[in-house]
């Protein structure tokens, strides 16, 4: 499998790397364009992937570790009040993802948070230079590869503070600052209650081991992703093949209806003999109950197949888009029948009367870039 780019935030620059580190350039600055940047790295090194993993350095990222009560009623609501007190800047300016692990008596709740506008610029920049930024991570799950799944073990990462990250396998189940830096792996070891202590810069003599060699290796990458929604590409490989299924299911369906209209020509027929022949009225009533089943799965089924169709609403969507208008991200929430789409356009009046006759518009946000306007819209489909 192909492996996608690198880019580490850093809080002055950006480390860029491509084969987990064997291609690596690191560049400092305040004025960097990262998505020009990262064009120049790829052309210098020949490299044709347009997928891009974004890492946020330790330094930069708020950790945080909560237990909240069994009978909390609200997680994720309790989780954002958490965020508003304990982050120092507003709950609504954070990047953050969470992952809740229920032990005996509480809820451990482990959190990562950045801010909004470190990565914000970045992310578009990358978009707007034809990049696919598929994730948002800490950088600790860089080292969080399939060989660590039957291990107990902790990662100690310095910095301006040292942190140290103890894991269960692939799953996140602490967090520590140390203070200080007269520490030894015998010592972490204890306080950590695991054997294993990695360190991503072991000191020399010392008897860490080293976490460098995990970077060859793919990282899974299966939590803490930081990436707002509004930015995550649908996945149209799972679209198809919930279409598949959908189609699958419908066609099963129709055959379900012709069995049911077998087991009602049955019926009658069974019920047109019943005065002669009495010991088939037994049979007739178990016919029904079955037919019963049936109808009520085939209720299912049909219901099954009233989703609104994505591939019409798309076709409807283009047919609609003025002609210098082109998308950029399609989001569709089928609960509530809202479509999000971002893209550019030369005129965002003649876009939003176009659209009107898909649903009602509601302009979210838009940006001035090279002439043209970066919008963001959100239609509420007609029933």
């Amino acid at each position: 499998m192909m492996e996608a780019l690198e880019v580490i935030i850093l809080a002055d620059g950006f480390v860029l790397s491509h084969a987990r580190g064997r291609i690596r350039e690191e560049l400092r600055g305040e004025d960097l364009d990262i998505g020009q940047e990262l064009t120049a790295f790829r052309e210098k090194h020949g490299i044709g992937r347009r997928g891009v993993n974004l890492f946020v350095a330790e330094d930069l990222v708020y950790g945080l570790a909560l237990e909240l009560p069994l009978r909390t009623p609200d997680i994720k609501g309790a989780i954002s009040l958490q965020l508003g007190l304990l982050l120092p800047f507003p709950e609504e300016e954070a990047l953050s993802s969470f992952t809740i692990v229920r032990q005996a008596d509480v809820y451990r709740v482990t959190i990562f948070a950045v801010r909004a506008r470190l990565a914000a610029s970045v992310i578009e920049e990358l978009v707007e230079d034809g990049f696919t930024v598929k994730g948002l991570y800490p950088e600790n799950q860089r080292y969080v590869t399939a060989r660590m799944r039957r291990q107990k073990w902790a990662l100690v990462m310095p910095g301006r503070q040292t942190k140290v990250l103890v894991f269960n396998g692939t799953s996140l189940q602490n967090r520590l600052l140390i203070v200080g830096d007269k520490f030894t792996s015998e010592k972490i070891s204890e306080l950590c209650g695991v054997e294993l202590i990695l360190h991503t810069d072991p000191p020399t003599g010392s008897s860490f081991v080293d976490a460098q060699p995990l970077l060859t290796e793919a990282p899974l990458l299966r939590e803490f992703n930081l990436l707002p929604d509004s930015y995550r590409r649908p996945d149209y490989l799972k679209m198809v093949l919930v279409a598949m299924l959908a189609l699958n299911l419908l066609a099963f369906a129709g055959a379900i209806w012709v069995r049911f209209d077998h087991l009602g020509n049955q019926i009658k027929r069974t019920e047109g003999e019943v005065a002669q022949l009495l010991p088939q009225v037994a049979e007739v009533d178990k016919t029904r109950v079955k037919i019963k089943k049936v109808e009520e799965f085939v209720t299912t089924m049909t219901n099954i197949g009233k989703n609104p169709d994505l591939i019409a609403i798309m076709s409807a969507l283009t047919s609609n888009l003025p002609d210098d208008a082109y998308l950029d991200q399609f989001k569709y929430d089928s609960k509530s029948r809202l479509v999000a789409i971002i893209g550019y356009a030369n005129d965002l009046t003649v876009l939003t009367g176009k659209l009107q006759k898909l649903g009602e518009v509601r302009l979210k946000s838009t940006t001035r870039r090279k002439d043209r306007f970066y919008f963001q819209v959100e239609i509420a489909l007609h029933e």
